[in-house]
């Protein structure tokens, strides 16, 4: 090639890329017109939802801006915003990308979405070990992040952290399939409700923490077996911990130190056998509730000390008997105190030996009978065929029902349990 000119050969193939760039780029710009074009706007709520969208379009144009949008119910795979420019702030309050395909999501990915405040990713494929603080890194004013329904299963240290999201308030990490969160995973001053009911967590003690503003926390539906210590939780008001495997509760001490603002503790549809008179902070001032429904508990002597505890009467108590048979679906604050009896292990063995014995006999005055009623059964019926007097004749001396015994009447003779006439005789 000559000094400033080009072969042809080369001019062929820069040609060729070019063609193939603007084929590209032509594909992209139309494909992105025509998912916009099947959008529609509503005052300020712009909605592009269900319509196959493979990656989230550049609303910069749209007149009038956009606070609402909705990329739901697409094939978006990746929150990407390289097509908007760095220099802008988009005044979008509320966003919406729920059930799509995202699996990642890269650092600083809502840089644009400063002014969020609510964030619906719910419903997609991100994992926990994918999911980084930089993530959310200058949505400081969103208030709510919905996560329900994503294979997190695992959440590391700091991965929600007040110095991304200093605002957030609402947290959804419900049907997570959680295993294990690390310490201080969730740290959040602001935070007022948290999700994480539907994993498969078996304690949380280490993992909240700095949260101070904290009122409700739901962890129904997990693994939890025991529950003994909680994290600081100054102004919590409500607890779920619904439909565990709980065998043991001694929440008492932690609760004082720790969620001494506890209003209203629910316990429904648990493993609770044993319940002891100092396992709940019955006489914490603040609490009004207390559900333990649907537990086997066992109402022996046990749990006497509840029908004079005034504290568990002044509470708004579900509970009802599953042991002994007898209080069966009886509740417990009904009853009186000598409706608790428990049983030593000798009185047991003595009680059951006696209803042993009274079974044989039982059994043995049974057949006796049987074989009195047999025998007089059979003496009436050989009277009444005779018809007059009778003579018995044994021909050996046996105990046997079936001894040979002839008997004789005016008119026939009965030789065992046979009648034969006086000829045959």
């Amino acid at each position: 090639m000559e000094s400033g000119r080009m072969s042809p050969r080369s001019f062929s193939k820069q040609m060729r890329y070019l063609s193939v760039c603007l084929m590209v780029l032509s594909h992209r710009y139309l494909s992105q017109a025509v998912d916009l074009s099947q959008c529609y706007q509503t005052g300020t709520a712009f909605n592009c939802s269900s319509i196959n969208l493979l990656e989230i379009p550049n609303i910069l144009e749209l007149t009038p801006s956009p606070s609402i949008l909705d990329f739901s119910y697409n094939s978006i795979s990746k929150v990407n915003l390289q097509g908007f420019r760095n220099n802008v702030t988009l005044h979008i309050t509320v966003l919406n990308i729920s059930h799509n395909k995202i699996s990642d999501i890269h650092d600083e990915a809502f840089r644009l979405f400063s002014n969020v405040k609510i964030l619906d990713l719910s419903s997609n494929l991100i994992q926990g070990k994918t999911l980084r603080a930089k993530a959310f890194w200058n949505m400081l004013g969103i208030e709510v992040l919905n996560l329900e329904c994503n294979p997190l299963r695992y959440i590391e240290r700091d991965t929600f952290t007040f110095t991304e999201m200093e605002s957030l308030g609402y947290l959804d990490l419900s049907h997570c399939e959680i295993e294990e969160m690390e310490t201080s995973a969730i740290n959040l001053p602001k935070l007022v409700h948290l999700d994480l009911s539907w994993n498969k967590l078996r304690t949380v003690e280490k993992s909240l923490e700095m949260m101070v503003n904290l009122k409700t926390l739901d962890l129904s539906h997990n693994l939890f077996t025991d529950i003994s210590d909680f994290p600081l939780l100054p102004r919590l008001d409500m607890l779920n911990l619904d439909s565990n495997n709980i065998q043991h509760i001694d929440i008492r001490t932690s609760v004082y130190q720790n969620v001494d603002n506890l209003q209203v503790l629910s316990l429904r549809n648990n493993n609770l056998k044993l319940l002891r008179h100092d396992a709940i902070p019955w006489d914490l001032d603040t609490l009004l509730r207390v559900d333990l429904h649907n537990n086997p508990i066992m109402c022996d002597c046990g749990l006497k000390w509840i029908t004079t505890n005034p504290f568990v009467r002044a509470k708004n108590v579900t509970m009802r008997c599953t042991e002994p048979k007898q209080l069966r679906g009886r509740g417990p604050l009904e009853l009186s105190r000598d409706d608790f009896i428990c049983y030593s292990p000798f009185t047991m063995i003595i009680i059951i030996a006696g209803l042993s014995t009274l079974l044989v006999f039982a059994v043995v005055g049974a057949v006796s009978v049987a074989i009195i009623k047999r025998k007089r059964s059979r003496k009436s019926a050989i009277s009444k065929d005779g018809g007059g007097n009778f003579v018995a004749i044994y021909s050996e001396e046996t105990d046997k029902d079936d001894a040979n015994v002839v008997i004789q009447t005016e008119n026939k003779t009965m030789k065992g349990n046979d009648a034969v006439s006086d000829d045959e005789v």
